[in-house]
């Protein structure tokens, strides 16, 4: 029955993410290891006839500059990101904020933001995966840096 929760829970968020940000998730990560799930995309009806961005992003399409995303509630804490573009690319995102009061939130988010930051970079864009174990961390992660790349699109 767990299995199940899982499943909705991460569908309802892929179904949000997808109609807000337009684009789709197809693995989760669990601190470094890659799974697959079922791939989740919106009908083009609900995205104004475009379909949701797929393949090798785009390179260049960022303002140089520092941007900074909202704050948004991960329920242990808030996240808080500014990405750092040069070039038009991605080429760092720091976390202002981000959950740290207990240990073990300490523990999770020293690895969770590493992956997510390093994703970031390499996908050059907020679609990156959901971390196992951090998914509170990590769809805060995504909100705040969706927020502070809408400001550096060209």
């Amino acid at each position: 029955m767990k299995k199940g929760i899982l499943y909705i829970s991460v569908a309802v968020f892929y179904a949000v993410y997808v109609v807000l940000y337009k684009t789709t998730h197809d693995s989760v990560t669990t601190l470094g290891i890659s799974s697959s799930v079922p791939s989740m995309s919106a009908p083009s009806s609900m995205m104004g006839g475009r379909e949701p961005m797929t393949g090798t992003p785009m390179m260049g399409v960022y303002r140089d500059g520092q941007y900074t995303g909202d704050s948004v509630y991960a329920y242990y804490g808030y996240v808080k990101v500014k990405a750092i573009v040069s070039g038009g690319k991605i080429t760092d995102v720091q976390f202002l904020d981000y959950p740290n009061d207990q240990s073990t939130s300490r523990m999770i988010n020293a690895q969770a933001t590493r992956y997510l930051t390093q994703e970031t970079i390499q996908k050059q864009s907020g679609n990156v995966d959901i971390i196992s174990g951090a998914t509170f961390t990590s769809q805060a992660f995504i909100t705040s840096l969706a927020s502070a790349l809408v400001q550096a699109k060209n």
